[in-house]
C-alpha cells in the first residue's frame, strides 16, 4: 500500500510526520521503564485504501497542500467546505462497509501498530 500512497502524492512529510513508524521492537526500546500489556495492529489493504482514496482526493483539491491535524472545525469552515462535509456524510457509509471487508485479511497485519503499556 505504501508505495502506491507516494504514486498518488500522500508522503508522511506531507501529513507532519517525522518517519514511517514504529514497530514493536522499536517501542519497546523507547519505552524502557513500560511493559507492553497488549500490542496490535489495525488498518488493514481496505482501509488503507479507502484512505488513499480520500486523502488523495482532498490533496488534488487542495492544490497538494499539507494537511494540519487537530485543527478546530468552526461555524466560518462549516460554511466554506459545505459540500465537502455532504459528500462526506453521503459516502461513509459506504466507505466504512468497504472498510470492514480487512476482517477478511485476518491474517495479514494492519499497517498501524497500537500499544497498551503500563509503568513499571
Amino acid at each position: 500500500i505504501r508505495p502506491l500512497r507516494r504514486l498518488c502524492g500522500l508522503t508522511d512529510e506531507q501529513h507532519g510526520h517525522l518517519r514511517e513508524g514504529y514497530n514493536l521492537e522499536d517501542i519497546k526500546g523507547l519505552l524502557p521503564k513500560y511493559k507492553i500489556e497488549k500490542a496490535g495492529t489495525y488498518s488493514r489493504v481496505f482501509t488503507e485504501l479507502i484512505d488513499i482514496m480520500v486523502s488523495g482526493t482532498m490533496n488534488a483539491l487542495q492544490n497538494n497542500s499539507t494537511s494540519k491535524k487537530g485543527v478546530m472545525v468552526g461555524e466560518s469552515d462549516m460554511k466554506k467546505y459545505k459540500k465537502v462535509f455532504i459528500a462526506y456524510s453521503i459516502f461513509y457509509p459506504f466507505m466504512w462497509l468497504f472498510s470492514k471487508l480487512d476482517i477478511l485479511l485476518f491474517f495479514i497485519p494492519g499497517h498501524r501498530l497500537i500499544v497498551r503499556a503500563r509503568k513499571i
